[in-house]
């Protein structure tokens, strides 16, 4: 009778503990990979282009560049940090160093979306030299930073045969990816004014 009247008791206690067990809200720490990008944009005229299909309409090279950057960081593991950079001309801006993407998501979102073609600076659009200098910026921050370099890869003027622009960095010091983005016919490029109206090609 004893052990039976111990045996319950045990039950009756391990039951009150499993009961409480669902109250308490458990914590698990679980060690992921976490990456460090610096997301830049082509902001270059050629970018207005509205030649991508997105859903039932078509969409700008820039827009779609943004979408496809905040749908990336929305898939991101927490503890990931993004930065943000333009290019147009044969440069590239650093706009902000990489921060923590889930904490500061709204304000990665924010800047994101308020990138613009009216913030360039120059009209020419030298990509290969954009994407090299992309590298030597990026070359300056932390050596686990890796470069996301959106673009349609217009050359604008287009590169002389006979003087190609040369890399002067160390290969292989910065990781990343060159995004193209656009259709695959060549279209006019519009040219705006101010105000976004469309002026001709």
């Amino acid at each position: 009778m004893k052990l039976q009247r111990r045996t319950r008791v045990g039950l009756q206690i391990l039951s009150i503990c499993l009961l409480v067990a669902t109250f308490v809200i458990p914590e698990f720490e679980i060690e992921r990979a976490t990456y460090r990008y610096v997301f830049v944009f082509d902001i270059s005229q050629s970018m207005n282009v509205a030649d991508v299909i997105a859903g039932d309409s078509d969409t700008t090279r820039l827009d779609y560049a943004k979408r496809l950057s905040l749908e990336s960081l929305s898939k991101l593991p927490c503890g990931t940090e993004a930065g943000l950079a333009l290019f147009t001309g044969h440069r590239a801006f650093l706009l902000a160093t990489p921060i923590e993407i889930c904490a500061n998501y709204k304000e990665l979102a924010t800047m994101i979306k308020s990138v613009d073609w009216r913030m360039t600076w120059e009209s020419r659009s030298e990509v290969a030299k954009g994407v090299y200098k992309s590298i030597k910026l990026l070359s300056q921050l932390q050596s686990t930073t890796r470069l996301v370099f959106l673009t349609d890869g217009h050359e604008a003027p287009p590169i002389n045969p006979d003087n190609p622009p040369q890399f002067a960095g160390e290969a292989g010091l910065v990781r990343g990816a060159i995004i193209g983005v656009g259709g695959e016919q060549l279209v006019p490029i519009p040219k705006l004014d101010e105000n976004g109206e469309q002026q001709g090609y």
